[in-house]
């Protein structure tokens, strides 16, 4: 069934082409990805907001005690669990955020040899 799907959408793409740009899925995606891009993608002098993933954490775990609630029922290792991962997310994010004091400190030697290289590049 698969096989016979994908040689009719071959088929059709073959017999009609590409679309216009006006009606293209993949135009539309783009151009919605550079909306919402400029709106969640800080810009360079913008300032930090460390509150973002607690915010989205707190309300992940608020979801899954609401749900406890109408379920009538709670799953104590899941929940445990969840908060565990949504704890330790938190704190890879924060610590990638600080690449020089925490637990994963990356040197900025590479960077530098690549900067070097590419100053010697010819043009």
């Amino acid at each position: 069934m698969q096989v016979a799907a994908l040689c009719l959408a071959l088929l059709i793409d073959r017999w009609l082409g590409e679309p216009p740009a006006r009606w293209h899925p993949v135009v539309w995606m783009g151009r919605y990805l550079g909306w919402a891009g400029s709106r969640i993608a800080p810009a360079a002098n913008a300032p930090r907001r460390r509150w973002a993933p607690f915010a989205v954490s707190a309300l992940a775990l608020g979801q899954v005690a609401y749900s406890c609630g109408l379920s009538g029922r709670r799953r104590q290792i899941a929940n445990v669990t969840f908060a565990f991962v949504i704890a330790l997310v938190l704190v890879i994010i924060l610590d990638i955020d600080r690449p020089r004091r925490g637990l994963v400190q990356v040197s900025q030697e590479s960077m530098i040899r690549l900067q070097q290289s590419l100053e010697q590049a010819p043009q």
